[in-house]
């Protein structure tokens, strides 16, 4: 399965949510998100979840600094160079804004583009419950 990608979204594997205070299983991270009133911005599929249609790269700085509050690692170095760790900021147009080991992309912003977790296979691409 893979996930729609609308704008800039931040995708985390669902096995690293867990590392996340207090959210022991899928219901307990999308209730977190409930109580943000970020239901319509989340969608996911078997392997990864999203938080997308984010316009502001200023919003998404944001978001990123509440995961890691929450305990998510955001980067990792390699070979002096700035990585995703465990999760992962895409844009529509570019993919990934650093490298990012764990996601495969389908760029396209004239159509759909999408993401779905390196070694699985891509299939049906979720995407959000209201659409924009």
């Amino acid at each position: 399965m893979a996930i729609q990608i609308i704008y800039y979204n931040i995708i985390i594997p669902i096995n690293n949510l867990y590392k996340c205070l207090g959210l022991n299983n899928l219901a307990d991270i999308l209730d977190h998100f409930a109580k943000q009133n970020k239901t319509k911005s989340i969608w996911y599929d078997d392997n990864l979840l999203t938080i997308g249609g984010i316009m502001s790269p200023a919003d998404v700085e944001r978001e990123v600094a509440v995961f890691k509050q929450l305990g998510l690692n955001a980067f990792k170095e390699i070979d002096n160079n700035k990585h995703w760790d465990d999760l992962c900021v895409v844009s529509f147009v570019d993919g990934a804004t650093l490298p990012c080991s764990w996601l495969e992309l389908h760029n396209d912003p004239y159509s759909t583009s999408y993401a779905w977790l390196k070694g699985k296979e891509a299939g049906v691409i979720t995407k959000p419950a209201i659409s924009r």
